[in-house]
């Protein structure tokens, strides 16, 4: 009887040791978090906005472009949700985003964007539950339904196979690393069906509680802030140009958006950053304009004239300025 049971059990390890997983590891991951103290606990309280941070890590070894929600507006959702009820183990799906965006396209028509990131460099993106402002208008506002008080499961989705830039930035592969076709070396591997985040605990109150924030805050003086909680978008513009600490902790300014990988070279060009700012719990999407560089018109004029008469290549004075900028507009869109 030992020894049947030593011959089994060296079957069992030769057999398991011979056995290899051929599950390929996917090169993007997706984490969602809070602001709250407890990053993986979100509160939603009746009436409130509730804000919620997607973040997107290269996790392969070379430069990878990745497509995000950006200003989209039609077609289907890159970035959704689900809610679960877990009950005894049992994760059960209560609710799910629908996928199809049906959003206001009169002013303009939004598209997913794309970012470039390096090794193991990562991007968040923010999205604010309960903003029915907003619902329409910008693809950062989500609703998660009817939910009743209670505490629950949130997951996130991610999938940009509905786009059509999708085939030019990733190479479709299944779970056991196959494709229907040959990849690409300079795109990103993903799952044909998408990719999922992890869960966090997803408490939803009808009470008006007290959340604890995990972020700092600049001080109760702040002209950046009071410019903001009069609605004021000019006396933000000038509050900038004064301060310039814009990106620093604000106790009214919910998220500032990355700026672009690259601008245009040749002068003047302009440079944008978005700030989704809360004015006494509503929240406004602001454009900050910035000029970069200045041409001097009457200098260049003349600078012109004295090469055409005098071919002079090399104008006596400074018709231009590389290093010159400022804050042109402050917009909500």
């Amino acid at each position: 009887m030992l020894v049947l049971r030593f011959f089994l059990l060296l079957a069992l390890c030769t057999t398991a040791s011979c056995a290899y997983a051929d599950l390929v590891p996917w090169k993007l991951s997706i984490r969602i978090s809070s602001n709250e103290k407890d990053t993986n606990n979100l509160t939603i309280a009746k009436g409130k906005i509730a804000q919620l941070t997607v973040t997107f890590t290269n996790a392969d070894y070379s430069q990878r472009s990745i497509l995000l929600p950006g200003s989209q507006n039609q077609g289907q959702q890159v970035v959704w949700f689900s809610v679960f009820k877990v009950e005894d183990n049992y994760y059960r799906n209560i609710y799910t985003e629908e996928r199809r965006l049906s959003m206001d396209t009169s002013l303009y028509k939004g598209y997913v964007t794309l970012k470039n990131l390096e090794p193991g460099e990562s991007v968040s993106i923010p999205i604010f539950f309960n903003d029915s402002l907003n619902e329409s208008r910008h693809i950062e506002a989500h609703q998660l339904g009817n939910l009743p008080p209670g505490k629950y499961q949130l997951l996130a989705w991610y999938d940009p196979w509905k786009d059509p830039l999708s085939e030019y930035i990733y190479n479709r592969l299944d779970p056991f690393d196959r494709s229907n076709g040959t990849t690409d070396s300079t795109k990103m591997d993903l799952n044909y069906a998408g990719i999922n985040s992890n869960y966090i605990t997803l408490t939803v109150t009808e009470m008006d509680t007290e959340i604890q924030m995990n972020m700092p805050t600049c001080s109760g003086h702040c002209a950046i802030c009071s410019a903001i909680d009069h609605g004021n978008w000019n006396a933000l513009k000038r509050a900038v140009r004064r301060k310039g600490a814009y990106e620093s902790p604000h106790r009214n300014i919910a998220w500032v958006y990355y700026g672009p990988d690259a601008i245009q070279s040749s002068l003047p060009t302009f440079y944008s950053r978005t700030l989704i700012v809360n004015e006494n719990g509503s929240l406004h999407h602001i454009s900050l304009s910035w000029q970069l560089g200045k041409i001097f018109r009457v200098r260049s004029r003349m600078c012109s004239i004295l090469h055409w008469v005098f071919h002079i290549r090399r104008c006596p004075f400074r018709s231009s300025e590389v290093d010159w900028s400022k804050l042109r507009w402050a917009k909500e869109f």
